[in-house]
């Protein structure tokens, strides 16, 4: 804190002004705060016990993690400059082993390429398969496509990836500063930085190659061909960036012919995609059953239908070496960091350059790979069952008691007719608690059934990770005829995330063990257990009721429960959350808040602030008023509350971080505090801040709940 500040003038000041002082920014990230340094405490814990030797009584999948962990310290430790681990995979994905040469096949398509790499390595190209539950009938799986996240599939150092992306996109610049389009093909204005350091860094790559195999380098051949390449990287990547945030997040249907015929019609070549031969040969590869175009199967879901409008002609007149080259230069790129010292080296420096950072300690990224990969086992190993059950039992309370509150606030909303309500709070009457680790986590039987089909040597940790992946490609596949239940143990998430999840299509909500940590919880006072943990709950709930989460019953179906006249009240009063929001400044910056984009999360947090606030009185009212601190003697119990809100925002970040947040869904940290504690009466009257005042502006609050 800094108490030389007026909170009723800057709260975020006021509660986190001596942060920076005690909490230095790692060499490996931009900025610090409670989430990444907790996870990274969390880290040191799970590398310290996979560290220890095994016993007889840990499970199997224990002494996986543990082996998994082995060879992923074992291999930065190689000086292995062997390239036959890539090499077997650019074999099985029907790719060439040096960029300029024919295919194996000798008739290359991009189409069968991309359906190998999704097998081996999980590796979307140009397009996203994946199998989601039908938005309408949440049951029933369906066939789905959507555009490349852009994301490494296999297991990275997350914030450098992060942080790489994000710079890659920043250079890449269109002349019109407006949407890629494909008439902006071949004449984009890329930056000379980016188009230097990335050049370079594939001429180091593809030169080191076809030198290993004994070929001589052909540098014109090398300059004729890169440059298309880096308009095609361009293209993609501008694409998927453009076609973000306007996306609706839930999917639209279209039929398999329906969708053959729009491809057919904007590449004007029938002969460009098969979309019968794209899904049956994912399921040739790693499914047990054909499909059948006259059944469901034909009924497809599609996300993102602008970007395949707009890069599908790009694709259809690339020449089919450009294309390969891409695939090939981005299928060594991903897989560099798990193969020899030199590709290692390549990308290191690369991503170096692109970001200024330096990466994670090796037994922290080592423990974060074994959490990605295997988090069960290690939610299993590190989680203190009893401590856990204690703390479980105690934040299911704290849930009901906000769900409550919730529930009580819908019941007082002016805005929101009587049928809506009704429905309203059904829906959070039937909302799923998934609280710490799934219930089915400490049968030691169920967690070796979880991993007893995956093998793992301490001597391949490249092929460790492709096991892991490959048997979980194979297992989505296989569940596509299931009916989904999502009954209380149907996780979404690693239960060692320091974070917490709404699953819509679930209706429900998760809050890992990884979270129940000081200082979101634990802290031996109420009020500041209710300001932290407690209105991060409050949030992953009122995501239920954003501008998305309305669209799902209490079911979890895309369905139209709200009335027309409440849908229209609702949408008026978002523009007061977007104007307000969109008035305030990046920190050190004269960029604005962007209100639309980050819509859902600051109509989660001002709700979760407010249910969390009133479910804390209840808690007095109930168990009568807390004990007071010593050091705190002149605070109220409701002003504890906030600060407990206020802290857990706290960060220290860099420039570069505070541009980066212009591109979240989040608000930045600090206007995540002064935004939505200036936006609450509750908060103005518990720390008496003057109309007028900076945390109590003379204006109208938005309120939705």
């Amino acid at each position: 804190m800094n108490r030389s500040v007026e909170p009723c003038d800057d709260f975020y000041e006021f509660a986190c002004g001596n942060w920076p002082v005690h909490h230095n920014i790692p060499k490996y990230q931009f900025s610090i705060d409670w989430f990444d340094g907790q996870q990274d405490l969390l880290l040191a814990n799970i590398s310290r016990f996979l560290t220890q030797k095994d016993s007889p009584n840990d499970p199997y999948p224990v002494q996986k993690a543990r082996t998994f962990y082995r060879s992923c310290i074992k291999h930065a430790k190689s000086k292995d400059e062997n390239f036959t681990a890539i090499e077997n995979i650019l074999r099985k994905v029907d790719l060439p082993t040096t960029p300029f040469n024919n295919s194996p096949s000798g008739d290359f398509s991009w189409l069968n390429t991309a359906v190998l790499s999704k097998a081996a390595i999980n590796q979307d190209f140009f397009i996203s398969f994946s199998i989601s539950s039908d938005p309408k009938n949440r049951t029933v799986n369906r066939l789905r496509i959507a555009k490349p996240t852009g994301d490494s599939p296999l297991p990275t150092h997350r914030n450098s990836e992060r942080i790489l992306r994000q710079r890659m996109k920043e250079l890449i610049e269109q002349s019109d500063g407006e949407e890629f389009s494909e008439e902006d093909f071949n004449n984009s204005n890329i930056s000379e930085e980016y188009k230097t350091t990335f050049v370079q860094y594939v001429r180091n790559m593809s030169q080191y190659v076809v030198q290993l195999y004994g070929e001589n380098w052909n540098e014109t051949e090398f300059n004729e061909t890169i440059l298309h390449v880096l308009d095609l990287h361009v293209a993609v990547d501008k694409s998927i960036e453009d076609y973000y945030e306007n996306d609706s997040l839930i999917p639209s249907y279209i039929t398999i012919d329906e969708l053959q015929k729009m491809t057919d019609e904007i590449t004007n070549n029938s002969a460009f995609i098969d979309w019968k031969k794209y899904f049956e040969l994912m399921f040739k590869v790693g499914g047990n059953f054909t499909l059948d175009w006259n059944s469901n199967d034909s009924k497809i879901l599609m996300s993102d239908e602008k970007y395949f409008r707009t890069i599908f002609p790009i694709l259809s007149s690339t020449e089919a070496e450009v294309i390969k080259f891409y695939m090939w230069m981005t299928l060594v790129a991903t897989v560099a960091p798990y193969s020899n010292k030199p590709l290692q080296k390549f990308k290191e420096d690369f991503v170096r350059t692109m970001t200024q950072s330096e990466q994670k300690p090796r037994d922290l990224y080592c423990a974060d790979v074994v959490n990605q990969m295997l988090g069960m086992a290690t939610a299993y190993s590190v989680v203190d069952d009893q401590f856990m059950k204690q703390k479980i039992k105690k934040i299911e309370t704290m849930v009901d008691y906000i769900m409550d509150a919730f529930a009580e606030n819908t019941r007082d909303l002016q805005w929101m007719d009587e049928t809506t309500k009704n429905a309203t709070v059904r829906k959070i009457r039937a909302m799923k608690k998934l609280i710490g680790i799934p219930t089915w986590l400490n049968e030691t039987k169920e967690l070796e059934e979880y991993y007893e089909n995956l093998n793992v040597s301490e001597d391949n940790f490249l092929d460790n990770i492709l096991k892991k992946i490959q048997m979980d490609h194979v297992a989505v596949l296989q569940l596509y005829k299931e009916l989904n239940d999502f009954d209380q143990d149907t996780w979404v998430s690693n239960p060692m995330d320091v974070n917490a999840y709404n699953y819509m299509e679930g209706n429900a909500i998760t809050i890992p063990a990884g979270i129940l940590q000081f200082p979101f919880y634990g802290q031996g006072l109420e009020a500041l257990n209710y300001g932290a943990i407690g209105s991060v709950i409050g949030h992953e709930i009122t995501h239920s009721f954003d501008n998305t989460g309305k669209e799902y019953d209490d079911v979890g179906n895309v369905n139209p429960w709200w009335t027309n006249k409440t849908k229209t009240e609702f949408e008026n009063r978002t523009n007061c959350f977007v104007d307000y929001y969109g008035s305030f400044s990046l920190p050190g910056s004269e960029e604005k808040v962007n209100g639309q984009k980050t819509l859902d999360e600051n109509i989660a947090d001002n709700g979760g602030l407010r249910s969390a606030f009133i479910a804390y009185k209840k808690y007095v009212k109930e168990h009568g008023q807390e004990f007071k601190l010593t050091d705190f003697k002149d605070y109220s119990s409701e002003q504890l509350y906030f600060l407990g809100f206020a802290n857990t925002w706290c960060e220290h970040s860099t420039e570069y971080s505070v541009q980066q947040a212009a591109t979240d869904s989040h608000s930045p940290n600090k206007i995540r505090v002064i935004a939505t504690l200036s936006n609450s009466e509750e908060f103005a009257d518990t720390w008496k801040c003057k109309r007028g005042s900076k945390m109590n502006p003379d204006r109208e609050k938005c309120r939705m709940w």
